[in-house]
């Protein structure tokens, strides 16, 4: 039977809908372009997915360009758009972008910081994004995180699932186009699991450092942390720590995209050891940490290589 969640999305689904039929042609960018996106209103990993893409794009030869809108950021549709670029590989990995993620965001921040020498572009317009990375630098290749429900035309769409939550497979989570939405995908992937002849991914852990500076965390020499995750789908972090080997004793929710509250500090503080994903780091966690022992989580996506093979091909079939 079909979720609470997917019910009572009903609404969103038909004002998507209208919202295509109403609106005019796409806007147009001057490189090609490619989208990650989901079905979903809740996180199926687009952002760690963009990132991968574009250093593999990267490493192919392309000169690759992330176009977020800064969702929980400051920047509005008035504001002038930001250009983000890390050129550092190293410790400390999060500090050169970390100060701009209140005003754009944590995700276009952790984007620029994971994904050195790629320039990420922030603003609601994703066109005004791209006039901005292109009056910087020279780029032939457009990423856009979010991007399958954007007014922007896109050469590729690639199109996140999770087999176990999203139709077609199933009808249990809340999204915001239904099944049909696919037929407008040039890819699309599943993320956790494997059906049909898509392209899998899988998440899995890339190791364990301090907030403080970026240092490498042996998990056993760590004592049992209370796990702090502000993510679209907290379990898929759980799921991680337990395979990175850290001992949880204790799980702190915090909303996605907002800083904890004051409660939450307290509590986090009082717990002495905390465990955090990237994001959060870049978002809140470096400005403030949330406890005398902080550890960053990090994560990578397997099969982006496979993926990124398929996108190519698409990029070349529409030239």
């Amino acid at each position: 039977m079909p979720g609470a969640g997917w019910l009572a999305s009903l609404p969103l689904q038909a004002g998507s809908a209208v919202a295509r039929r109403l609106r005019g042609p796409p806007v147009g960018l001057p490189r090609p372009t490619v989208s990650i996106g989901n079905l979903a209103l809740g996180g199926r990993g687009k952002t760690p997915v963009t990132a991968g893409l574009a250093l593999a794009a990267l490493r192919a030869g392309w000169r690759p360009a992330v176009l977020s809108r800064g969702h929980g950021g400051r920047i509005r549709s008035r504001h002038d758009p930001e250009v983000l670029l890390a050129r550092h590989d190293g410790a400390p990995w999060l500090q050169p972008v970390a100060d701009r993620a209140r005003r754009c965001g944590e995700e276009p921040a952790w984007l620029a910081a994971v994904c050195p020498g790629v320039p990420v572009g922030v603003h609601p317009r994703r066109d005004r994004a791209a006039a901005a990375v292109l009056a910087e630098h020279d780029v032939d290749l457009f990423f856009l995180d979010d991007g399958f429900q954007t007014a922007v035309s896109r050469d590729v769409d690639v199109v996140l699932l999770d087999p176990l939550r999203d139709p077609p497979y199933a009808r249990r989570a809340a999204v915001r186009e239904g099944a049909r939405a696919l037929g407008r995908a040039q890819v699309v992937a599943l993320l956790g699991g494997a059906r049909d002849d898509l392209p899998a991914l899988t998440r899995e852990p890339a190791g364990l450092f301090a907030l403080r500076d970026g240092a490498a965390v042996d998990p056993r020499s760590l004592p049992p942390l209370v796990l702090a995750a502000a993510v679209g789908s907290p379990s898929s972090v759980w799921s991680l720590a337990a395979r990175a080997g850290v001992r949880v004793r204790g799980r702190v929710p915090l909303l996605d995209h907002r800083p904890p509250g004051a409660l939450r500090r307290r509590l986090l503080a009082r717990s002495g050891a905390v465990l955090i994903t990237e994001k959060d780091a870049v978002g809140w966690a470096c400005s403030r940490p949330p406890a005398p022992l902080t550890v960053v989580l990090r994560q990578r996506i397997e099969g982006l290589d496979g993926l990124w093979r398929r996108v190519a091909t698409a990029l070349d079939s529409r030239r």
